[in-house]
């Protein structure tokens, strides 16, 4: 009976909702060489994930427990990826204002691409 009354706390818990978040994060993800927002860059605090919107812009919900200093990552593809610690806040949204990030070009291997027409088949 015990173990009934585990795995269904277990469940119940898991499929909970998130509590309020105790930090919000917002601020506008852009080129440091042209100033334009870069759509769908990832901003990430440890677990806590989000991606801009179409202009760059995000809001992330950065749940507790409380420290001294969050560590957010913003990444792109085709730019430098960016650390930025700031101090912790109860007072949200702290808007963190643009994040600059810098051009890094993307290097792959050198590959080939084959193709072969096929014949179209008719209905």
């Amino acid at each position: 009976m015990a173990l009934r009354h585990l795995i269904a706390l277990g469940i119940l818990t898991a499929c909970s909702p998130k509590g309020p978040a105790a930090m919000v994060l917002t601020g506008q993800v852009v080129d440091s060489v042209n100033g334009k927002g870069l759509p769908r860059a990832r901003i990430e605090v440890g677990f806590d994930t989000t991606t801009a919107d179409s202009t760059g812009r995000f809001a992330l919900h950065v749940s507790g427990p409380p420290t001294d200093s969050v560590r957010i990552l913003f990444r792109y593809i085709g730019f430098k990826p960016l650390f930025r610690e700031v101090p912790w806040q109860t007072k949200s949204p702290h808007d963190l204002g643009a994040i600059q990030l810098r051009y890094a070009p993307v290097q792959v291997d050198d590959f080939v691409v084959d193709s072969v027409k096929r014949p179209q088949s008719r209905p």
